[in-house]
């Protein structure tokens, strides 16, 4: 039996059930006692929690709650299942690494094997978990360390993690929390995402040099399989390298390995457009809107645009250069501005990243003002692993795109890579740190059992209609 941390009586059957809940009868008694139930399957609080109290005694106590929930629901495994998957943490470390930009972060390893790395960005949303410096958190780490040894869930280590963020940091706490998801990893879906990768960079990721305003410039390719996925993303981002170098426009790379030219943002689409167009790919943007918006004010290069006008920018570039995906066309508390935009663009992805920066609750928000139609996941966004299963649930369920990300600044981590198989879009760099994480879906995918790719049909199709 499955419950949430709302206390919710969920789905399904784990493997175990019986003989976790012995070994940890303590802190299930106390959870279980702390949490207001609501159940919809019609068992009454006191049913359940009687059920669970007596089952130490005696298990049957439990079979005709857990029968008439299962005859309801069948035997089911989904995302919600990972927070109950019991796993034995008899070590747990916590180390200086470093970054894709030289700058120090934190990697964790558990049980002496299973290793994870935090990330972080270059352009940061405001209600992002926040970092502590490396020293810091490793000091307070060991002090902290003892609670995070035993048997636990990934939602129960989790909440040792939340309990102690303001202590660790937001890094530590990533690290320490993918490198649990890490060690508990096991394919169990022949699903596999789909590639967004940047091939133009502008904005805050450039540092000023080039005139693209929008951030990235993205590609989807259209491809079945997943090698074939990869091999066209790099070839579209080496015919955009060479298209640059023939209008003597390249000036290099940025961090996330995308080119960095002189030409505006409309000629740098039609370029993009042009050569994707080539290869039967999708065209994406991430505007990054927040980081050139002052005081009510969108400031591009040669003009200002106020927010009717930037809506209807936003849905001229969209209808043009026909967008497929569109992410922070505005500022990260405009929830009304991202829903109008989303109900005129039915049909393109209008991503929420810095509006939602990972956190369950501004996700709730942007679904009750249908804001969004994809979100983005990143773990360090909001510290924990089980925030960012919590969030793609839920948009599964309400027919939002999940698209798992990496960082600009980023570290060698499969559990990230690891996390996206159970979402729909991977953001991925075509080159660079972040080929690693291309490489790792790539070995899974050789080893599964007739793997799929979802196509962008199927992902147009999962998308609810705004």
């Amino acid at each position: 039996i499955i419950v949430s941390r709302r206390g919710e009586v969920c789905v399904g059957w784990v493997e175990g059930f019986f003989s976790c809940y012995h070994d940890n009868i303590k802190n299930r008694l106390t959870f279980i006692d702390a949490t207001p139930f609501v159940n919809p399957y019609g068992e009454s609080s006191d049913q359940i929690k009687n059920a669970f109290r007596r089952a130490p005694d005696n298990s049957s106590y439990l079979m005709p709650v857990l029968e008439r929930i299962r005859s309801r629901r069948g035997n089911q495994f989904n995302i919600k299942s990972l927070h109950r998957i019991n796993m034995r943490v008899d070590s747990v470390e916590l180390e200086v690494t470093y970054n894709s930009f030289g700058e120090p972060t934190l990697e964790a390893v558990i049980n002496k094997k299973y290793k994870a790395s935090s990330p972080s960005g270059i352009s940061v949303g405001s209600f992002e978990s926040k970092s502590i410096s490396p020293e810091i958190s490793i000091r307070n780490f060991k002090r902290i360390k003892k609670y995070l040894l035993g048997k636990f869930t990934q939602e129960e280590f989790d909440g040792v993690l939340k309990r102690y963020i303001n202590a660790l940091g937001g890094s530590a706490t990533t690290a320490l929390s993918l490198s649990f998801f890490h060690a508990n990893f096991k394919l169990r879906s022949n699903k596999f995402p789909n590639f967004l990768g940047n091939v133009l960079g502008g904005g805050k990721h450039c540092f000023g040099a080039g005139k693209q305003r929008i951030q990235e410039i993205l590609v989807m390719p259209t491809s079945k399989d997943l090698r074939k996925s990869i091999e066209i993303s790099s070839e579209i981002w080496l015919r955009v390298r060479n298209e640059l170098i023939k209008k003597k426009a390249l000036l290099g790379l940025n961090p996330e390995f995308a080119w960095v030219h002189k030409l505006n943002d409309r000629q740098a689409l039609r370029l993009a457009k042009d050569v994707a167009e080539s290869y039967n790919a999708k065209l994406g943007i991430d505007v990054a809107a927040t980081h050139f918006y002052r005081r009510g004010i969108y400031v591009y290069n040669a003009r200002k645009l106020k927010r009717k006008e930037q809506i209807d920018y936003i849905e001229a570039i969209a209808s043009r250069f026909e967008l497929f995906y569109i992410e922070d066309p505005l500022e990260e508390n405009d929830f009304k501005g991202f829903a109008e935009l989303n109900s005129r663009l039915s049909h393109v992805l209008i991503c929420g990243d810095d509006l939602i920066s990972s956190n369950p609750a501004r996700f709730e928000r942007a679904l009750n003002e249908r804001s969004v139609s994809a979100v983005i996941i990143k773990p360090n966004q909001v510290g924990t692993v089980s925030d960012c299963l919590r969030i793609i649930n839920l948009a599964k369920k309400n027919k939002i795109i999940p698209v798992v990300s990496h960082r600009s600044k980023e570290t060698v981590c499969d559990a990230v890579a690891e996390l996206s198989l159970l979402a729909p879009i991977a953001k991925f760099s075509i080159a660079g740190i972040d080929i690693e994480k291309r490489n790792h879906l790539l070995r899974l995918w050789r080893n599964a059992k007739r793997p799929e790719i979802y196509d962008v049909e199927e992902i147009r199709n999962l998308k609810r209609c705004s």
